[in-house]
């Protein structure tokens, strides 16, 4: 689990300043990759966007999105990638 960005040229940028995920447990299974994570909902880190309640029936859900390989070398993911909304509730 790596904390990385991306800017407008579409270059994988590993945030030095803070790893702020932290790995739970993953696994793969009957082709899903289940992933559990944790991090703090406000980091401080100017790379991340804070995590909002989505307690609020109305609001829009926190969009999500992910990318992953087959070795430890970050680079073009192809079709390896996710997206998705989900709803957290602090």
């Amino acid at each position: 689990l790596v904390d990385g960005y991306i800017l407008d040229d579409r270059q994988v940028r590993v945030d030095n300043n803070s790893q702020d995920w932290t790995l739970i447990s993953s696994v793969v299974e009957d082709g899903w990759i289940i992933v559990e994570a944790t991090r703090k909902i406000t980091t401080g880190d100017t790379q991340d966007n804070a995590l909002k309640n989505d307690k609020e029936l109305w609001g829009a859900p926190t969009r999500l999105i992910a990318a992953w390989g087959d070795t430890e070398e970050m680079s073009y993911h192809g079709d390896n990638r996710s997206s998705s909304s989900v709803q957290i509730f602090a």
